[in-house]
This record gives structure tokens, sequence and C-alpha cells, in this order.
């Protein structure tokens, strides 16, 4: 861990920060300045089967922004996703959230990947979002280890 520069933390937002982690985030980062923190939430939509009051929980996903970049990231496959992962985004906003918000397309496999993709990059940039891609369909099937 000592070499260490970077690390991020990929979550669903859903998990409180327990007092002894966020003292252990505070002194490693004060270790060396250079280090940073990343929380890569990716919030679950109603398509995803979770209980919304269960998964939709900006009250720790904006105490996660006291300890360290933290972005929303909400998987769509359709229009109707895209509308309610923008409708959750604001409802992040409106507790006080303040990073990045991405659509990520659906798809683990390329063909469903790549009937989508487009889609969801034009609806980023439609409604002021940020696009992330899911490189390791394309570039490599999604292969383990990619």
């Amino acid at each position: 861990m000592k070499g260490l520069k970077e690390i991020t933390f990929e979550t669903n937002g859903t998990q409180k920060l327990t007092d002894q982690f966020k003292l252990y985030l505070m002194n490693w980062q004060l270790q060396n300045p250079q280090r940073e923190v990343t929380f890569s939430v990716s919030a679950k939509l109603s398509c995803s089967g979770e209980a919304r009051h269960e998964a939709i929980r900006p009250d720790i996903v904006c105490s996660y922004e006291e300890y360290g970049y933290t972005y929303l990231k909400f998987v769509v496959a359709t229009e109707e996703d895209a509308d309610e992962a923008i409708e959750t985004a604001d409802i992040y906003r409106a507790e006080g959230f303040t990073g990045p918000v991405y659509l990520m397309p659906v798809g683990g496999v390329e063909s469903v990947y790549t009937l989508n993709n487009r889609r969801v990059a034009e609806l980023a940039m439609k409604n002021g979002l940020r696009y992330s891609d899911r490189l390791q369909v394309p570039l490599f099937k999604n292969e383990w280890g990619t």
C-alpha cells in the first residue's frame, strides 16, 4: 500500500463509511498529498429490481465527497432509463451532490452493447451529462481479466 497513489472504490452508494474507515482514508491521504481516492457510484435504477428507497441514498453518496472525488454512473438501456437517471441525479443534486454524472450503456456482450452505445451517448449529450463507455466489450469481448 505504500506505493499506491490512487484507489477507486466501486460502490452502489448505499453503504455508509465507518468512522474507522473515514479515519484511515484521511490518514492515508495526509501521509502523501499526491494520493487520490475516488468513489465510482453506480446507483441502481428501478430496472435493476432494487427498491428505490434502499438504492437511492444521496445522504450517503454526499458523505463520500468529503473523502474523495465522487461521481455517479447510471447504466441505461432505454430512453426511460435515461429519464429516470436524470430524475435521480436531480435528487442527488438537491441533497448537495456536486460530482459529475455519467450514463453508461448496458451490455456485457458486444451484440447488446453495440445496439445501445450510440443512443446512450446521444442521450448523455442531449441532457448535458457525461458518457462512460465499456471499452472492455469492443476491445476485448468482455473477457476475464479485462
